[in-house]
């Protein structure tokens, strides 16, 4: 079932974008399972017809698929830059620069510096 869908999101991705000759479609379960399948779909969109249109055209009303899509961004840092350094010790220097000890400096506040 998430094979054919897939297909059929493929398919309404042409109608969104008319210009596009090659579609990819990836899909895969949700979550943090550590067994998951992926499906993937090549949709070879410059041989599109009027018979494949008409059919996207039905696939996306009956399953309203892309109707009023909205752009959303999100960006995920799969291998962080920096590991995150401990909290300093009491009487460390603060790590804002003030040169005074954490303890009379940023330990109380809420801020965050490492």
């Amino acid at each position: 079932m998430r094979g054919a869908y897939l297909e059929a999101l493929c398919m309404v991705t042409k109608l969104k974008f008319p210009e596009a000759r090659h579609i990819v479609g990836i899909a895969t379960e949700s979550g943090l399972n550590e067994i998951r399948s992926e499906d993937a779909i090549y949709l070879d969109a410059s041989r599109w017809d009027d018979k494949l249109e008409s059919e996207a055209r039905r696939l996306q009303k009956e399953a309203n698929i892309l109707i009023a899509p909205q752009e959303t961004y999100a960006h995920v840092e799969e291998y962080p830059s920096e590991k995150k350094k401990e909290e300093p010790g009491r009487n460390d220097r603060c790590p804002c620069g003030s040169g005074k000890k954490f303890k009379r400096c940023c330990l109380n506040r809420k801020r965050v510096y490492w």
